[in-house]
């Protein structure tokens, strides 16, 4: 059963103000989605919810939310599958609200590009700490909008220039757009799959692709240095950036 946490009235934001983001809940539990969705609101968040995967991705695509509450045993398409069609287009944070537990799940989960999980029973108060702690993580500083930076590497989109440690870096074209792709998903995997299809626009898998993939990898690493050391691989999968 979900602990929901009773909170003051002061807290419930006014219908006027400005949502803190937009959330979409997909769970095939209504009555778990009413009471997310009710305590969300309260909170300032603006809410949609989907009864199951198939209809949890049209509604992603549709209203394009800034966080995903995503339940694992569902009809239709389980949560599982909702992350790995989801991963092909987006890298929306999601949340992942399961009462399945064990290590297993989890490190699935995180594989296919989960952000978190909460275990069900739960507090709603964690609940909400977890979801403001990933959209402070995920967003974009103004002052710093367009800039991308981690570690020593400045990647600027606009001028499609990487320095290191204040150096211009020679990447290639396909280089830089990987390079772009890995610290846009902010620490989480990225299949080569993926990666193929949003880098290269290529839609099936080949040996030979994915051997470009490496590549192409190895390429960055060779050129940032030490920085390269950040482009992590995760065996039989893809790769991620570490942040720290």
């Amino acid at each position: 059963m979900v602990h929901m946490i009773t909170e003051p009235a002061a807290r419930t934001q006014l219908k006027t103000a400005k949502p803190k983001a937009n959330v979409l809940v997909v769970d095939d539990n209504k009555e778990l989605s009413r009471l997310v969705k009710n305590h969300l609101e309260k909170e300032g968040y603006e809410v949609i919810c989907a009864g199951d995967g198939e209809a949890g991705l049209t509604m992603a695509r549709k209203h394009k939310p800034q966080i995903i509450i995503l339940d694992v045993a569902m009809p239709k398409l389980d949560g599982m599958g909702f992350l790995k069609v989801l991963r092909q287009e987006s890298q929306v944070p999601v949340l992942v609200l399961t009462g399945k537990h064990g290590d297993l799940n989890q490190v699935l989960g995180f594989k296919l590009g989960a952000d978190d999980y909460v275990l069900k029973p739960f507090c709603a108060e964690v609940l909400m700490a977890r979801v403001e702690a990933i959209l402070k993580r995920t967003a974009t500083p103004s002052a710093e909008k367009g800039l991308k930076r981690l570690g020593k590497v400045t990647v600027d989109p606009e001028r499609r220039e990487v320095r290191c440690d204040g150096k211009p870096i020679a990447l290639t074209i396909k280089e830089f757009d990987l390079l772009k792709a890995l610290i846009d998903a902010r620490g989480k995997v990225l299949s080569r799959d993926y990666l193929l299809s949003n880098v290269w626009g290529i839609g099936e898998d080949c040996e030979i692709r994915t051997r470009t993939v490496d590549q192409h990898i190895a390429g960055i690493r060779q050129k940032l240095g030490a920085e390269g050391e950040r482009i992590m691989t995760v065996p039989h999968f893809g790769y991620r950036i570490r942040l720290d």
